[in-house]
Formats: C-alpha cells, sequence, structure tokens
C-alpha cells in the first residue's frame, strides 16, 4: 500500500480531487487520509532537502576552513 503511494507521488506530488478518491478508493482508505499523507510526505521532502542543503553547506565551510588554514 506504501508503494504504491510512493510511486504516486513520484509522478504526481500535487493530486487533485479525482486522483485522491481514486486512490483512496484503490487503497481503501478515506479521501482525506490520502489528502494529508501527501501533504506529510510534501513536508518531509522539503526538510530533506534542508537537510541535505545544510550538509553540503557544512562540507564547503569546512573544506574552506581547511584549506585557509594551510596557507
Amino acid at each position: 500500500m506504501l508503494d504504491d503511494r510512493c510511486r504516486f507521488f513520484k509522478e504526481f506530488p500535487h493530486p487533485d480531487d479525482k486522483q485522491r478518491k481514486e486512490l483512496s478508493r484503490e487503497l481503501g482508505l478515506e479521501p482525506l487520509q490520502v489528502k494529508f499523507w501527501f501533504q506529510n510526505k510534501r513536508t518531509q521532502m522539503k526538510v530533506l532537502e534542508l537537510i541535505d542543503s545544510d550538509h553540503h553547506i557544512f562540507a564547503l565551510h569546512c573544506t574552506a576552513c581547511y584549506v585557509l588554514a594551510s596557507c
């Protein structure tokens, strides 16, 4: 069930009412449950992108500090 939602999310991160109703019928869930799952998944993806961005910035900062200290 979760795999179905994840595959659908990759194609349609913002499903419309019709898509949510169809997916909820296929999964045996209420349309509101599907709506909240997609909202939560979008939020989770944004947080993961921010964390990844922060790690990248931190790595660049550490590299720059190392290079400057070596001079």
